[in-house]
């Protein structure tokens, strides 16, 4: 396949796959919990301009923002788990649709944070791009697959 004379030959462990998925995983989370500035400005110079360039990028790319975020998420959650159509597809599909869901619905207990059905989908539809693109590309536990000459 040419997908895969293309995609980049990375090889990483199986520790170190799942152990990438979950540090992104708690960044993401940890991105989305951030309050809009106006309401709880941050006393952190670092995050006061993470939080300023988040919220001061319009709500539609904000929105936009989550399928390329939760496509990250999808790919990385595929790589953590072991070959085979249920380990490989299903089951980190899930994964990460539960982690999409309870980062949404985290937000509830953030002030000035809102949980959207809207986002959700947005979530939904990153993470299954993401798992469609780690099929297309052959990606599996062990790393890209190997072209046929």
């Amino acid at each position: 396949m040419w997908f895969a004379m293309v995609a980049p030959r990375i090889y990483l462990g199986a520790k170190a796959r799942v152990w990438l998925a979950v540090v992104y995983t708690i960044a993401l989370q940890a991105l989305s919990l951030l309050p809009d500035p106006s309401v709880a400005p941050s006393s952190n110079a670092g995050l006061r301009a993470v939080e300023s360039t988040v919220f001061l990028t319009p709500v539609g790319l904000r929105d936009l923002m989550h399928v390329p975020l939760f496509l990250i998420l999808g790919l990385l959650w595929c790589s953590a788990f072991s070959p085979g159509i249920r380990k490989r597809f299903v089951v980190p599909a899930a994964v990460a649709l539960l982690l999409a869901a309870v980062n949404e619905g985290s937000q509830l207990l953030v002030p000035s944070r809102t949980a959207s059905l809207g986002d959700l989908a947005f979530n939904a539809f990153g993470v299954a791009l993401g798992v469609g693109v780690s099929w297309a590309l052959g990606l599996s536990g062990r790393g890209p697959v190997a072209s046929s000459a």
